[in-house]
């Protein structure tokens, strides 16, 4: 550690939990893993920090912000696939592949409409069956 005071007493400016855990998630991606790596190291290095446990609150979210620069690769339902912003890849994930289907489909062929595709269509043919089969049940 280069020996300046990188947090007070009360531990006010280190870096927070969601801090490490974002930083974690965003350097995870396969298609940039590497990339984000290197960034990491850079950073800390032009800091002269060994961790990112060393980090303070501000030089966290500073990493953050560089982090996000880099898109990452996004395969959707249909199998092609697409540079999207990592935040767009989360919400993906959480919110599900419909959600990259509706608001980002690079298949120009159906222009945006989720209906004019082969994939949405078995997809969605296929999660009505199994609530049917689910109603059926009971």
């Amino acid at each position: 550690m280069s020996g300046i005071k990188r947090e007070d007493k009360y531990g006010e400016w280190k870096i927070s939990k969601a801090q490490r855990d974002y930083i974690a998630l965003l350097s995870g991606y396969t298609s940039t893993e590497k990339e984000d790596k290197k960034d990491i190291s850079d950073f800390l290095g032009s800091l002269r920090v060994d961790s990112i446990e060393e980090l303070t609150k501000k030089e966290a979210h500073a990493l953050i912000i560089k982090l996000l620069e880099r898109s990452v690769e996004y395969t959707f339902l249909c199998g092609l696939t697409k540079w999207v912003h990592k935040q767009d890849y989360n919400k993906y994930t959480l919110f599900g592949e419909m959600e990259a289907c509706m608001h980002d489909c690079p298949d120009l062929k159906i222009n945006s409409d989720v209906n004019n595709c082969p994939a949405f269509i078995k997809w969605h043919d296929a999660a009505q069956d199994a609530a049917q089969e689910k109603d059926n049940e009971e």
